[in-house]
């Protein structure tokens, strides 16, 4: 049994009281390792070692890095504004430039995407802030609609 990779086993006779409560054991051990492990696509990363992987390749992160890849792990698919990551971390009240979490971003995509030869995960949606997606069938997010603004200065160009 465990020799060959269980990590639990009854011996006969059992009841199905004790199958019942192993089986409950497992699954709150199931729970509790995958609540450790954040997975988008091909990028994994243990939150106990702070370690990151893409495609089984270890990722060489800074501890600020490793942090903002975990926020956005957590909010894969949805938008994460450039405060908000100043809010995680840092402080809610930080006033510093937000030029650092682009750099941080920028430094992320380039070790995420192995200087180029693997796809992108992180995208910038312009004036909203970014997002982690992998779904190597689809292209990047679409930038926000225009403006109203800019729609009148084209109608303006065209009347013109």
């Amino acid at each position: 049994g465990i020799e060959a990779g269980a990590d639990d086993f009854l011996l006969k006779p059992f009841t199905l009281n004790e199958l019942r409560e192993r089986v409950e054991a497992a699954l709150v051990r199931l729970r509790t390792r995958s609540q450790s492990v954040l997975e988008v696509g091909p990028l994994t990363m243990d939150l106990t070692s702070r370690k990151a992987l893409r495609s089984g390749r270890p990722l060489a992160l800074t501890p600020t890095e490793s942090r903002i890849l975990e926020v956005l792990m957590r909010k894969s698919g949805t938008v994460v504004t450039r405060k908000m990551l100043c809010e995680f971390l840092w402080q809610p009240e930080w006033a510093g430039v937000t030029n650092v979490i682009e750099v941080h971003i920028n430094r992320m995509r380039t070790k995420l995407s192995n200087s180029g030869i693997e796809p992108q995960m992180i995208f910038t949606l312009r004036g909203r802030g970014y997002m982690l997606s992998w779904n190597p069938a689809q292209p990047p997010p679409p930038p926000p609609p225009q403006s109203d603004w800019a729609e009148l200065e084209i109608a303006s160009n065209v009347v013109a």
